[in-house]
């Protein structure tokens, strides 16, 4: 539970240092450590790691969530974040035993299964992802929250295995699942197919899909270096440059 308006990071901040500081001030007398409920102080600890989490401080934000988990063993919230944040600072095998830990508390937390299969897969290991996901389906309900994303994992898991055609299927299904307004996941998953479909020797309909990718999300340099190959390819050096441009914008 947040303890602060998410608009007021700052503030929050400054205000959660100055109550641990007051504490480490009075820690001699236990005066205000004995006024102060075990869960209380947990939810204190975790409050402030989430104001370094929002502003990207991940190690000091994973020493709070450390020592909320000292205080309480039971704060689920604390094992994900810390997930995320190892996740975020490229240690995903350490993040892995975090999300691991959350899944034996909740067997149906989906995100925290979607992040054990993403970084088993970013570290090179996606018979095991592939192993986890297709568990995953017999786990969650296809009216599941986020069960568009789950597909998008077998895709990419099946894209690192080369295996084009299958992981096609896999982004299509996604892509039913999802709305419009998961237009990251969307984008992803154009832009998935459409390289899938220049592998197989399909490049039109691997350039309609990074079109499509586009219309989702325009931020993503990478789309517009693979159209910029389709032009080269078609000797269409202008359309080629232009997209070259926005790949680096």
């Amino acid at each position: 539970r947040l303890l602060f308006n998410i608009n007021e990071i700052d503030k929050a901040l400054k205000d959660f240092n100055s109550f641990f500081a007051l504490i480490k001030k009075e820690k001699k007398s236990k005066d205000v450590t004995n006024n102060i409920k075990i869960k209380d102080l947990a939810s204190a600890y975790f409050n402030r790691g989430y104001c370094y989490f929002v502003k990207k401080k991940y190690l000091l934000s994973l020493k709070d969530y450390e020592k909320t988990l000292e205080l309480d063993s039971s704060y689920t919230s604390a094992y994900f974040n810390m997930a995320i944040c190892l996740y975020n600072l490229n240690r995903k095998k350490e993040s892995i035993i975090f999300y691991e830990k959350i899944i034996t508390q909740c067997p149906k937390d989906i995100e925290a299964y979607l992040g054990l299969c993403k970084s088993y897969r970013e570290i090179g290991k996606s018979q095991k992802a592939l192993e986890l996901v297709e568990k995953g389906f017999s786990i969650f309900n296809a009216d599941s929250p986020k069960i568009s994303n789950l597909h998008y994992e077998h895709g990419m898991c099946l894209f690192e295995q080369k295996k084009y055609e299958d992981a096609i299927k896999s982004f299509d299904k996604a892509i039913e699942c999802s709305n419009d307004n998961n237009k990251i996941l969307l984008s992803d998953c154009y832009y998935h197919k459409g390289i899938c479909l220049l592998k197989m020797n399909k490049k039109e309909k691997g350039f309609k899909d990074f079109e499509q990718a586009i219309i989702y999300n325009n931020k993503n340099g990478e789309i517009y270096n693979y159209k910029a190959y389709y032009y080269m390819d078609k000797e269409n050096y202008k359309c080629a440059i232009d997209s070259y441009l926005k790949a680096i914008i």
